[in-house]
Formats: structure tokens, sequence, C-alpha cells
């Protein structure tokens, strides 16, 4: 019901915004500007007003992974792990992955690297571990990867984890 309520504002205040453009133009420029300031509390630390705009926009745009993953580092941050990880697997389900994707566009390894963070402390070291090594099987930079495979190591050992 929240979710209806935040979306009903949001299309009304755009629906303000219309006079004097197209209101197809109108209504994506607002939204981007929602999205831009939602992110912009992220950045900020802000991470309750982010969610509070990026739950609004998870509702309009169900599919979108970069507002998924946006909640989820939000939660992440909050250190809600369970939630955060709720939020980065849905984020996933919609993505194809392409070793393309950097710079500011949706980059799904990422994902997989704080998954394992946040398994790691939740305490559920197994999982993590999996994550992590999806995050390597899908990164670039070798010398991240290094650090990575070191960290996975050395978790495996401490914890007597066999794969």
């Amino acid at each position: 019901m929240k979710k209806i309520l935040m979306s009903i504002l949001l299309i009304v205040s755009s629906v303000v915004l219309l006079h004097g453009q197209s209101t197809e133009k109108k209504v994506e420029k607002a939204i981007d500007s929602f999205y831009f300031e939602a992110t912009d509390y992220y950045f900020m630390h802000q991470y309750d007003s982010a969610i509070y705009k990026l739950d609004i926009l998870d509702f309009l745009y169900e599919d979108n992974s970069n507002i998924k993953f946006f909640l989820g580092m939000c939660y992440f941050f909050k250190q809600d792990f369970d939630k955060s990880l709720t939020y980065y697997e849905s984020s996933l389900r919609e993505v194809e992955y392409s070793t393309f994707y950097q710079n500011g566009v949706y980059t799904p390894h990422i994902v997989y690297f704080y998954m394992g963070y946040a398994y790691e402390k939740k305490g559920d070291i197994s999982c993590a571990i999996e994550s992590y090594e999806e995050y390597i099987k899908y990164e670039r930079d070798k010398e991240i990867i290094y650090n990575i495979k070191e960290k996975v190591e050395a978790m495996k050992l401490f914890h007597n984890i066999n794969y």
C-alpha cells in the first residue's frame, strides 16, 4: 500500500510538471530526476532517504536490476545483510552478463563481490566463497582477481572447507 501511495505521489508530481513540454518527455525527465536524487542520497550516505525513493522506482520498474542493486547496497551499508542479499539476488535475475559492462553501467560481477561480503559478514562462509568465486569468474582486473583468490583460499583453509 505504501508503495502504491508513493508511486501515485510521483505520478501526480510528474503531471504538475507537464505544462509546456510533451507529457512523455516530462514524465521521463521527472523519473530520471527522481532516480538521480535517490542515487545522490546513496552517495551522501543518506540510505533511508535513498531507500524511500528507490522503493518507489522499484515498484514502477520491477525488472530494473540497477535499482535493485542500489537498494541492496543501501541495506548492506545499513548492515541489514539479509535484505541486501535479497536485492542482490533479485538484481541478477534479469541480467545477461557481458564482459563489456563497465564505467558506470550496471556491472553484475560487482554484485557477486558484495554478495560474498554480505555472506561473510553473516558468517555464512560457504556462500561467501561461492559468491566470491562467481565474482572472480567475471572480473577482468587480474590484480583484483589475485587478491580475492588469496582471500578465498585463506577462507577455505581457515574454515577447513574443500571444494
